[in-house]
């Protein structure tokens, strides 16, 4: 699991990864790998890895289980009273920002990928003198959530046809296919050695998984080893850096990787932006996304 908030003011970018510690303090909270997960609507495993992230960054065990759950270490208990506090103060920052600067910032919910590949471009190169707040750290359902109640002036998401109330619209950017590539210039990849190496790709238990297990049904066992990672930007760097093959989407793939063709079938993902109300701003960002299929 990896997530970053980005706040974008006048140009300025701030990156702030929150996603581990979020994950930290809610299991503490509830006293529940189950529950935390159904509170930040996440899958069980992911919520367990994160917290093995932690727990590796420190060399530390946080939780030791009881019967009534899950129970902080001394280690833990330390970690929590830092972090704890410093959450809740970031997660004001957005109701801070919209007290302050009410009329002059923009609000989009959409994943670090969207982001850093398709918003952060529009905006560094049309909308460098508007305010902006992106939030990366919600799930889909959140954001849309977020959208309908007016916190978010819009959404961009992948679209898993998730139920949308009456009030909201949503249209199709672009059509994504996934492909599996590799970079020439730190593997030697042929035809009679594409399973000797080690294939990257998404977390089991989410969504772009259970699409690839679909269309892919027992490939990641053909691999010598497998790598899971949480969001395609991840697992396109991954990939750069020679660390394996990657399944990824064409649109973001970099020059330099090369593509395989494995199975033929591709794998394809429609991003959608859903809203309330038109506005310029929104026809903008519709056009210019729109516009890279």
């Amino acid at each position: 699991m990896y997530d970053v908030l980005f706040i974008i003011v006048l140009g300025e970018i701030m990156v702030i990864d929150l996603d581990l510690y979020r994950v930290f303090v809610s299991v503490a909270t509830n006293g529940s790998f189950s529950k935390a997960a159904e509170e930040l609507n996440v899958t069980q495993s992911a919520i367990s890895q994160a917290v093995q992230k932690i727990e590796k960054i420190y060399e530390k065990e946080l939780f030791v289980r009881s019967r009534q759950g899950v129970i902080l270490t001394s280690f833990g208990k330390m970690l929590f009273e830092k972090v704890e506090p410093s959450i809740g103060e970031l997660d004001g920052v957005y109701e801070d920002i919209l007290n302050k600067t009410k009329q002059d910032v923009i609000t989009i919910g959409a994943s670090s990928t969207i982001c850093q590949n398709l918003i952060l471009p529009i905006i560094k190169s049309s909308y460098e003198d508007k305010h902006f707040y992106l939030e990366s750290l919600l799930s889909d359902k959140e954001k849309i959530r977020a959208v309908e109640s007016g916190k978010f002036d819009f959404a961009i998401i992948n679209d898993y046809n998730l139920p949308l109330d009456s009030g909201l619209y949503k249209k199709k950017l672009l059509s994504l296919e996934y492909g599996f590539y590799y970079n020439p210039e730190k593997l030697n990849v042929d035809e009679k050695n594409v399973y000797n190496n080690t294939l990257i790709l998404k977390n089991s238990g989410t969504k772009g998984r259970v699409e690839f297990n679909k269309k892919y049904y027992g490939l990641p066992f053909k691999f010598k080893n497998v790598l899971e990672l949480s969001h395609d930007d991840i697992i396109i760097e991954a990939t750069r850096l020679g660390l394996g093959i990657g399944f990824c989407p064409d649109i973001y793939v970099p020059s330099g990787l090369k593509k395989l063709d494995i199975r033929g079938e591709s794998v394809r993902k429609s991003i959608v932006i859903i809203y309330q109300q038109k506005s310029e701003l929104i026809d903008d960002f519709i056009d210019k996304i729109s516009s890279l299929n």
